[in-house]
């Protein structure tokens, strides 16, 4: 239901867009309208955690085709793949010309991710159990 779930809302929404604007302007209401930016980000934030649910998927079933654990293929295969934006990132920085930045950034980058996903998702955790916040 996931990926069905949102294509057709994706292809619903574009299909309206489509039918009610101009080909050759965009619509008066366009520019500044937050409804717009509101359902931009919704469905950005959907297509990417769909994309993410799927490759995990795709992944377990290649673990369980293969016998490999699904432990051992997220410590590898989906760290790596996790990891692989910033390796180009952090290179690119270096050979720009600020390598002490791309030092910095070889920390800071997985400590952050670390921290805040670890502390959101204690945090929610904690909210659960009647912890508070």
């Amino acid at each position: 239901s996931g990926l069905g779930g949102v294509l057709m809302a994706s292809v619903a929404l574009a299909s309206v867009l489509w039918r009610v604007t101009a080909h050759d302007a965009p619509p008066r209401w366009w520019a500044g309208s937050i409804f717009i930016y509101l359902t931009a980000f919704a469905c950005s934030v959907a297509w990417i955690a769909t994309a993410a649910r799927e490759l995990v998927e795709v992944l377990a079933t290649l673990g369980d085709v293969t016998g490999v654990t699904r432990t051992a293929l997220s410590v590898t295969v989906l760290a790596i793949g996790n990891s692989l934006g910033d390796l180009v990132a952090d290179v690119a920085a270096a050979r720009g010309g600020s390598p002490t930045m791309a030092v910095a950034a070889c920390f800071s980058g997985p400590l952050f991710n670390m921290a805040v996903g670890l502390g959101g998702s204690f945090a929610i955790a904690a909210w659960d159990a009647g912890g508070g916040a």
